[in-house]
């Protein structure tokens, strides 16, 4: 049975038949044997491994993905991640995901994915004043020239805007 460390934090259940290779083991604190009956009582952080499916439309997937691709430690899994997302790019907190990531993901080739995929996406001022901000700030050549050709494909797309030609042309003089 587990015993609670702290009331309130796990709910006491049995661990019979419990599967020890997709549980996670984070910290083992006490190990402590009764000599008289044999029993053993460890106290121990657990984690479970668990497989979430379902629909990338599905609230809880989304904002797992939305969660991983803005906070996640491996830039790997934020990259399987903007894969996840780019198809549901008409999602709001999905659009905030992606232009977050291009304008602040710590991996180049993350934040260039991110530019691929806004690339596809209807216009509005976030996504325009996202490309502007990575124009203008991003450290990486690759990453300022791939928003300044997003940024053509939807002048191309959607019609002459002023604004994206000011920052150009304030760019170009820079």
């Amino acid at each position: 049975r587990v015993i609670p460390s702290e009331p309130g934090n796990v709910t006491t259940s049995s661990l019979a038949g419990a599967d020890f290779e997709n549980m996670r083991i984070n910290d083992i604190s006490r190990v402590a044997p009764d000599p008289k009956t044999g029993d053993v009582r460890i106290t121990m952080d657990a984690q479970r491994r668990v497989t979430l499916e379902g629909s990338i439309d599905d609230p809880r997937i989304q904002q797992l993905l939305v969660y991983a691709v803005k906070s996640y430690d491996n830039a790997g899994i934020r990259r399987d991640t903007l894969d996840a997302l780019r198809a549901r790019t008409k999602s709001p907190n999905v659009r905030a995901a992606l232009l977050y990531t291009m304008e602040h993901d710590s991996n180049v080739g993350n934040r260039l994915a991110a530019l691929d995929a806004v690339r596809g996406m209807e216009g509005g001022d976030d996504l325009q004043q996202s490309l502007i901000e990575v124009l203008e700030h991003d450290r990486n050549m690759g990453v300022r020239v791939e928003s300044v050709d997003v940024l053509v494909d939807h002048v191309e797309k959607e019609g002459r805007d002023e604004a994206i030609l000011s920052a150009l042309e304030r760019l170009a003089t820079n």
